[in-house]
């Protein structure tokens, strides 16, 4: 009992911080966050009829879409889209970071800039850091669901993944560069967009290959850059495949990049839409002024409800 009490504590605590009144993101308050969130993503439908052998033997079949991260990158570590979130991010990545690169390498190395750490270059090469969170409205969201398929929730603690710690991997994906998946996943980059519903997970459609999961890949556009990075965090976040990345609280479900939905917040609120979507139908007028963005990513959900 008294862990859960310290859980609610802390998750309270974290919402406060995360959505307060000078946020740059939300405005002054909690119902300021309930208008950029586009509910309409949720997506509920009834399917149509499913059976099983024991009473009741008749269901329906629903379909919909949960919100359970909020994901942002920024390009400088430590830093947060939400100035008052970014003093907590920078306290636990800066020394974490510089301790982690220090026992890889046996030397001080500071905290700076993934293009500066790298040697990688090359045209439209981009680089994010990636923080995952819990996303905390869930009782908002179960208050617009007719019926569901019961309570979905990405982790048990508010942060998920702060990129900066797992700085050797996202900066190099050292190990994961070796797996028959980075080697799978990079040959099919330049057909990704034709894969649709083929990819296994290893590509993204218009967005780039999956693997490696780290902060670099290369393309036009920043947005599409962002929201890539994102789903790559996500992924490497999950307790079916989390490799050789250090992840402060793994996410309970396998990520879908076929079924699975992601909205823009910040700075340019949208609607939903699809991993991988072509750019074309939503990038547009997007790009941050000051580098940053903030998504939600939905989850795909499907059940029989008897």
């Amino acid at each position: 009992m008294k862990r859960i009490l310290q859980s609610k504590v802390f998750l309270s605590l974290f919402i406060l911080v995360l959505f307060s009144k000078t946020s740059l993101c939300f405005g002054e308050s909690l119902l300021s966050l309930q208008n950029v969130i586009n509910w309409s993503c949720i997506g509920f439908k009834v399917v149509g009829p499913c059976f099983k052998s024991t009473p009741p033997y008749v269901g329906v079949k629903i379909r919909y879409w949960a919100p359970v991260i909020l994901g942002e990158t920024v390009k400088n570590p430590g830093d947060s889209v939400i100035d008052e979130f970014g003093s907590i991010v920078k306290s636990m990545t800066q020394e974490a970071t510089t301790s982690l690169m220090s026992q890889m390498t046996g030397l001080a190395v500071p905290m700076t800039s993934g293009s500066i750490e790298t040697g990688l270059d090359g045209s439209n090469l981009q680089f994010n850091e990636v923080h995952l969170y819990k996303f905390p409205f869930v009782d908002l969201f179960n208050a617009k669901l007719p019926m569901s398929c019961g309570s979905v929730s990405a982790s048990p603690a508010p942060i998920i993944y702060l990129s900066e710690l797992d700085a050797l991997e996202w900066r190099t994906g050292f190990f994961e560069i070796l797996s028959p998946k980075s080697a799978i996943s990079s040959s099919l980059g330049p057909i990704c967009a034709t894969l649709k519903g083929h990819s296994r997970n290893l590509c993204m459609g218009y967005w780039g290959p999956v693997y490696p999961r780290r902060g670099f890949l290369t393309h036009h556009s920043e947005v599409v850059g962002a929201a890539a990075n994102v789903y790559r965090a996500v992924s490497l976040s999950s307790l079916a495949d989390l490799s050789f990345h250090k992840v402060l609280s793994p996410i309970t479900f396998y990520p879908d990049a076929d079924k699975d939905r992601i909205q823009l917040l910040f700075p340019h609120p949208s609607g939903c839409f699809d991993i991988g979507e072509n750019p074309a139908w939503w990038e547009s007028t997007k790009t941050s002024f000051n580098g940053k963005y903030l998504f939600v990513y939905w989850k795909h959900q499907e059940c029989c409800v008897f």
